[in-house]
């Protein structure tokens, strides 16, 4: 997995590095343009396309019809075409709620300069993991691929998850933007997690739903839940198997070995319960107590790179591929 690390000066000189990262690793790029407030990015590669919009402004809102979308941020969503006319967000195959307004995943970003980032790229899913720490020990991630490592076979695969939810990313600007504590580990489920709630977005088949996406978050804005592994059944109200206790006590005390649990999505059914839809690549949480953010360790041939999350202990990792 091709990573990258550095600093950036604005939201919009971040999108040129994620720019430049993705031109390396085969990515075509459709348009890049300056577009108040920010600058507006579209890339695709073989029939997976991208798009993403830097708002470099607090008063701004790249989310125009949400509760409160605006602040400084990276935006961005996936689908399956691009349509120059149409706006960054507004493209085809993108998630869109049940009323038909397109959305996506944010990472909110406080004024200045980013002193640290990573970017952790996966050819096989073509799979990006943003993480950016936004002040000394604080982080806020994003991320999208064209699949899941699934469970089985199904229609879909394609998924966006984020820190900030993009509904209420400007909810908690001043508050939010200088908050003291990283987010939640990496693909949580939004629900009684504080603002700006994070989220994950799959498209998948299910039953009689097709050709849309689940929501697994703290509302169903798409018209079908999901759920995953770290906020088990309190979006949905169905009893999805939670990793978020077992996370607290990874750390085996003997020989101070955590263990690597894998970030599992769920899909509610038509009839009831859930069936598993598979893990998000490279992506694990586990008990990180002792661990230096940002810092790669090497476990046999395979290289880790730990992120905090919102308490001392949990957070996620990345593995190197």
């Amino acid at each position: 997995m091709a990573h990258d690390i550095g600093t950036w000066l604005t939201p919009s000189d971040g999108l040129d590095k994620i720019r430049i990262f993705l031109l390396a690793q085969g990515w075509t790029v459709d348009a890049f343009t300056m577009e108040a407030p920010g600058t507006r990015l579209h890339m695709h590669k073989g029939t997976f396309y991208l798009n993403m919009k830097s708002a470099d402004s607090a008063a701004s809102n790249i989310w125009p019809d949400t509760y409160s979308g605006n602040g400084i941020q990276i935006g961005f969503n996936v689908g399956t075409g691009y349509t120059p006319a149409n706006s960054w967000r507004d493209q085809p195959g993108v998630v869109k709620t049940n009323a038909g307004v397109p959305i996506g995943g944010a990472i909110q970003l406080p004024a200045g300069a980013i002193t640290s980032y990573r970017l952790d790229y996966d050819d096989t899913y073509k799979s990006l993991v943003i993480w950016v720490q936004t002040q000394p020990g604080v982080w806020r991630w994003g991320g999208f691929g064209e699949s899941l490592l699934k469970a089985g076979a199904w229609v879909g695969g394609p998924w966006v998850a984020s820190s900030a939810y993009y509904y209420t990313v400007g909810y908690s600007v001043g508050a939010g933007n200088t908050n003291t504590t990283s987010a939640y580990p990496f693909g949580a489920n939004g629900s009684s997690v504080v603002y700006p709630y994070p989220l994950v977005f799959v498209r998948a088949d299910v039953d009689t739903y097709t050709g849309k996406w689940l929501s697994c978050g703290p509302y169903d804005v798409t018209g079908k839940a999901g759920d995953t592994c770290l906020r088990g059944g309190v979006a949905v109200g169905v009893n999805t198997p939670s990793v978020t206790n077992l996370m607290e006590r990874a750390r085996n005390s003997m020989n101070s070995l955590s263990v690597l649990l894998p970030v599992q999505v769920f899909a509610v059914r038509d009839a009831g319960g859930i069936s598993l839809l598979g893990t998000l690549p490279n992506v694990y949480v586990t008990n990180i107590t002792g661990m230096v953010p940002g810092q790669s360790y090497q476990q046999g041939v395979d290289w880790f790179t730990p992120f905090p999350g919102d308490t001392a202990t949990r957070g996620t990792v990345v593995k190197q591929v």
